[in-house]
């Protein structure tokens, strides 16, 4: 697992517990790149957008694994991009469908060997209109396109708030990871 060293105490994510249960399930080898950004919603993931941190760090990330898997010729294909928002994106929320299925395209387009990638979505944590239209947008985009999968978190919105009450926290990580891997193996063909 390659993680890019910006976790805490409060921020481990979900890729361990998803990772173990696909480990677990046989899905080995098997390698996670983890990139998290905060400070801003969903556009800053987005290639041409004005301000696309987010997007410029998953893509350094990757290239960074790539280099060390060529150099020791390791075969490699991309299979998911998992993704959960922590953050809202107030009247933005209407495009957090539409961006999302930007952000795959655009991974897609810029990485070898991602033909059968699939972007699996989490719920966001949180409440008010804006985080519901997110999760709205996020499933309905899911619903339309066949790599596009949202997991639901609602379940887990009244009792795991991490003390920001903006995210979840660490044993809804977990959980939703634990999600995360069921809707990666349901998916599998």
């Amino acid at each position: 697992m390659f993680d890019n060293g910006a976790a805490d105490d409060g921020n481990w994510g979900l890729e361990f517990a998803c990772g173990r249960k696909l480990h677990r399930a046989g899905l080995a080898p098997l390698l996670i790149i983890k990139t998290t950004r905060g400070g801003g919603g969903n556009s800053c993931w987005h290639k041409d957008a004005p301000d696309h941190h987010m997007y410029a760090a998953i893509v350094s990330d990757v290239n960074r694994t790539l280099t060390e898997l060529r150099r020791t010729r390791t075969p490699f294909t991309f299979r998911g991009l998992l993704y959960l928002q922590g953050e809202s994106d107030g009247e933005a929320a209407p495009l957090a469908g539409e961006r999302a299925r930007q952000l795959l395209d655009n991974l897609k387009a810029e990485f070898p060997n991602t033909q059968t990638m699939r972007m699996y979505i989490g719920g966001i944590a949180g409440f008010n209109p804006a985080r519901e239209r997110v999760r709205q947008e996020h499933r309905a985009i899911a619903d339309r396109y066949p790599d596009m999968h949202f997991i639901d978190t609602s379940d887990l919105l009244e009792t795991h708030q991490y003390r920001d009450n903006l995210h979840f926290d660490n044993e809804a990580k977990r959980i939703i990871g634990e999600r995360f891997a069921d809707t990666i193996l349901a998916a599998i063909p």
